[in-house]
């Protein structure tokens, strides 16, 4: 758990450099446009919601399923790195819909 939480502070901070950097929508680079950034921020956001449940308490009710869940989407957040994997990621994206129709057959 000690991990998580480290992992969770340096994932915020970065989002928060970013967004101080880029700005957040208005600007014409700003961080939210690239729905990679919101990936990126939709992870930190549930990330540090889920610490705050830890800390009042409630992870032993088992309410942090949900949250943690998407823990899964973490390692997406190195795509933003490699614009070679990005696009590799994108187009697998793009494929599954077609992968539905060869399945229906």
């Amino acid at each position: 758990d000690k991990v998580e939480a480290v992992c969770t502070v340096v994932f915020a901070f970065e989002c928060f450099v970013k967004l101080v950097a880029f700005g957040v929508i208005r600007c014409p680079h700003a961080y939210l446009k690239d729905a990679w950034n919101w990936l990126d921020l939709t992870v930190v956001l549930t990330g540090i919601a889920s610490l705050l449940v830890e800390a009042g308490g409630a992870a032993e009710s088992g309410n942090l399923g949900v949250l943690r869940a998407f823990r899964v989407l973490r390692p997406l957040r190195s795509v933003n790195a490699m614009p070679g994997m990005r696009s590799l990621v994108n187009t697998v994206f793009q494929s599954l819909p077609k992968l539905g129709n060869v399945g229906g057959l």
